[in-house]
């Protein structure tokens, strides 16, 4: 009999792999099976929203066969993906007479290699992008489990701030961040804060001081309606805010203070607040259905508080820097921008995710490195999208088999989800001479094993405390 630290080498893939049957072609059916139903549901929804956003919601112009076609292809990736990792576990012990330390790694890698060349080549990027970013996260957690590594108290907040002032300064400066990030951060931002290789020459004359058009607007006609009146209050003071003086070097439409206060911390903590608000009613649809009184706790959460606030600042205090350095120093630099974007990025603090963080690094980072590459300073690496890929695929399903624990939680429900949960069937038992945490997020379970085809383990738990070895 195998010492018990090595049974987790002597075992089939039946006893660690796939517990649920003892045949490697029905555990790929199974796992197939799952995987291509669960991702023809994701893309089929997810397609149609972004169909939606670029026809801003005039779906009858939607080309239904392209439609269809991304669906598709994107389900053959997805559930590929999923489905040859079964095989290629099996046959890798085959061919090593064995399990080995790499075996979950291996696997994930040839899987993931062989899925992405199926992916449409403008989603390769996007997606490698996201699976290294989910990577580095993971080896992060990984290391700080072992100790090699200590969290900085705040990280989050404090990446997130020097990755914002590296990014608005780089937006700022033009000519660097393109594409996706250019466009979210210029929407959030807005257009006051163009790059200066983009800014037009007549902008620079100093505007009149009573707003964009130097007139001011119409006072609206009176009632006597309180509510009217209200309303007419609100707008004669928008009004007045709106025709406050700006400076000659800033580019927003009206006023300075209007700018700052209302056109960004008012609006944008609106926007924070609804957006959160939206995403807890839809996540408590069952709750409140069930019921209804609960809509007023989704709609008071302090998540949308928070992300109201930190919309609000992020903005906020970075228009208002901006305007205050040209206004101090008369001049429109780059170098604002790197002020501000570092201090209006403390604002996450109201809203710490290091998910977002790393996202936002990463999307800085690969505008940076594509940079790179156009100026030539960094070589151009054929399939380098896949490769990094394939790469930080294989190393999350690494972790996935060894210390699912250590994985971002919603990718963990993914992956469960991607497999019909047969992914929480590993017996990680066996696993815990390698990672002694192995076993943490399922310590109760023991697989429901068929005696008939056990080679090492007895059925009912670990032979050590049958046998008293």
């Amino acid at each position: 009999m195998a010492a018990p630290s090595k049974l987790w080498r002597a075992c089939s893939c039946y006893e660690l792999g796939h517990t649920w049957t003892p045949f490697c072609t029905q555990a790929t059916l199974d796992v197939a099976k799952a995987a291509y139903k669960y991702s023809f549901r994701i893309y089929l929804v997810f397609y149609l929203m972004a169909w939606t956003v670029r026809l801003k919601g005039k779906l009858h112009r939607l080309k239904w066969k392209r439609y269809l076609q991304d669906v598709l292809q994107s389900t053959l990736f997805l559930g590929t993906n999923a489905a040859v990792l079964i095989p290629e576990f099996c046959i890798n012990r085959k061919v090593f007479g064995g399990f080995n330390y790499t075996f979950a790694f291996t696997a994930g890698a040839i899987a993931s290699g062989l899925a992405i060349l199926m992916e449409r080549k403008s989603r390769r990027g996007v997606l490698a992008l996201y699976m290294s970013n989910l990577g580095v996260e993971t080896i992060f957690k990984m290391l700080a489990a072992r100790g090699i590594v200590r969290p900085i108290p705040n990280g989050e907040v404090l990446l997130f701030s020097i990755t914002s002032a590296i990014g608005l300064y780089l937006m700022k400066y033009g000519n660097t961040v393109k594409g996706d990030t250019q466009s979210a951060l210029k929407t959030l931002f807005g257009p006051g804060e163009l790059p200066l290789l983009e800014q037009d020459q007549s902008t620079q004359q100093e505007a009149p001081s009573r707003g964009s058009n130097g007139e001011a607007a119409t006072p609206p006609s009176r009632s006597s309606n309180p509510l009217a009146i209200l309303k007419q209050k609100v707008l004669e003071f928008v009004q007045r805010v709106r025709a406050l003086q700006k400076h000659h070097l800033c580019l927003h439409k009206y006023s300075c203070t209007y700018y700052i206060i209302i056109d960004g911390l008012v609006r944008k903590f609106l926007a924070g607040f609804l957006i959160q608000a939206v995403i807890n009613v839809v996540k408590g649809l069952k709750r409140i259905v069930k019921q209804p009184s609960f809509i007023l706790k989704a709609l008071n959460h302090k998540d949308n508080w928070n992300l109201g606030f930190h919309l609000s600042l992020y903005v906020g205090v970075f228009r208002g820097l901006m305007c205050l350095l040209r206004w101090l120093r008369n001049k429109d630099s780059p170098i604002h921008a790197l002020v501000a974007g570092f201090v209006s990025g403390l604002s996450s603090a109201f809203y710490k995710s290091s998910t977002i963080a790393l996202y936002f690094a990463s999307k800085i980072t690969e505008n940076v490195f594509f940079k790179g590459q156009e100026l030539g300073y960094i070589p151009h690496i054929p399939f380098g999208d896949c490769i990094l890929y394939t790469l930080s695929t294989a190393t999350v399903l690494h972790a996935a088999v060894f210390e699912p624990q250590n994985i971002r939680p919603a990718y963990w429900n993914f992956l469960l989800g991607l497999t019909g949960h047969n992914f929480e069937g590993i017996n990680r038992h066996l696993l815990t001479p390698l990672v002694p945490h192995a076993a943490d997020l399922y310590k109760d379970f023991w697989p429901n094993y068929d005696p008939k085809y056990l080679t090492v383990l007895h059925p009912q738990g670990f032979p050590w405390r049958e046998s008293g070895i």
